[in-house]
């Protein structure tokens, strides 16, 4: 299981430079929810991981990492897919 908390704050280090004391006041402050969060990072995963495989072999993957379903993976993803 992956913590959803600790992966944000990580990936919005490395985006946007941001600490990671902040990031958890952003929780807690409920201006970012996990839904939000996971969604974030699925998004960002895809995009990083679509240049090497199968679209669908990500989505499936991608899909286990997270604990959702293909069909929520895919809702995620939708216009980025277009964009690719």
């Amino acid at each position: 299981m992956i913590n959803i908390r600790l992966k944000t704050a990580e990936a919005l280090k490395a985006d946007l430079d941001l600490p990671e004391e902040v990031t958890e006041t952003l929780f807690d402050m409920g201006v970012i929810s996990e839904r939000g969060a996971r969604d974030l990072l699925i998004r960002n995963e895809y995009k990083n991981r679509i240049n090497f495989r199968r679209k669908t072999d990500v989505k499936i993957f991608l899909a286990d990492r997270y604990c959702v379903s293909f069909s929520a993976v895919d809702k995620i993803v939708a216009g980025i897919s277009d964009k690719i």
